[in-house]
């Protein structure tokens, strides 16, 4: 149940970054 939830935090984090 931890990599689904890395994920969603994952996500955001790389589109922030890109920003």
């Amino acid at each position: 149940l931890a990599i689904p939830v890395a994920q969603i935090n994952f996500e955001p984090s790389i589109r922030q970054k890109m920003v």
